[in-house]
């Protein structure tokens, strides 16, 4: 009966961490199974040969192009996916995933979804995918472009300076003005200058009549 009774402790010593030691790894499984299912390009994009718009075209994609999301740079702005053969980055604004019933951008959600960080390495990156691409002999030149979050510049703080309270201006009327017209003015009349009146004066009678002559009477 005691040999029982430790055989059975035994096996639940072996059992129950090999339990537990199950479960996490189904649960790591399943959310690296999660974290690389299919997402979906939301519009027309690029897919370049590293995490910038300044890297190389590889192909374009186009809107609801499905692609296998293998991780992305730790500030989450590009991923590197897998479109079929093809291998390259996208910006991670540009993908979206299904996750609670929507479709959720992965600039935002990468870390809810539970996407791993990748580094870009650029030399193995290049050699093992791009052998074959008419730039890869100009990997020197490509080789120091810096990657970064293309599309988004926060903008900066303007301090602007208080505002006074000014009364409007009222701007002039373009009614268009009605002009009167100008009467002219009445022409001056000459004065009148009237001629003197003639008057009939007989001229001065030349002929003097003979005093008349004082004559008495005569008497009888």
């Amino acid at each position: 009966m005691k040999h029982q009774i430790k055989s059975i402790l035994n096996i639940g010593k072996t059992t129950v961490p090999g339990f537990i030691a199950a479960i996490v790894l189904s649960s790591l499984g399943s959310s690296a199974a999660y974290a690389q299912q299919q997402a979906y390009t939301n519009k027309s994009v690029n897919l370049r040969a590293g995490p910038s718009k300044d890297y190389p075209i590889v192909m374009r994609l186009p809107t609801g192009a499905g692609v296998i999301v293998m991780g992305c740079i730790d500030n989450y702005h590009w991923c590197d996916v897998s479109v079929g053969d093809n291998r390259g980055w996208v910006y991670a604004g540009n993908i979206i995933y299904a996750y609670q019933g929507n479709h959720v951008p992965v600039l935002t959600y990468g870390t809810v979804i539970g996407i791993g960080i990748t580094p870009f390495i650029f030399g193995n990156y290049w050699d093992s995918y791009y052998t074959n691409y008419p730039w890869y002999p100009q990997r020197q030149y490509w080789s120091n472009r810096p990657y970064n979050q293309p599309h988004y510049v926060r903008p900066a703080v303007v301090h602007r300076a208080p505002v006074a309270n000014v009364q409007p201006v009222r701007p002039p009327s373009t009614a268009p003005v009605q002009v009167r017209p100008v009467r002219p003015a009445p022409a001056a009349r000459a004065p009148q200058v009237r001629a003197p009146q003639q008057r009939n004066v007989a001229p001065p009678s030349t002929q003097r009549s003979a005093p008349s002559a004082h004559v008495s009477p005569v008497r009888p």
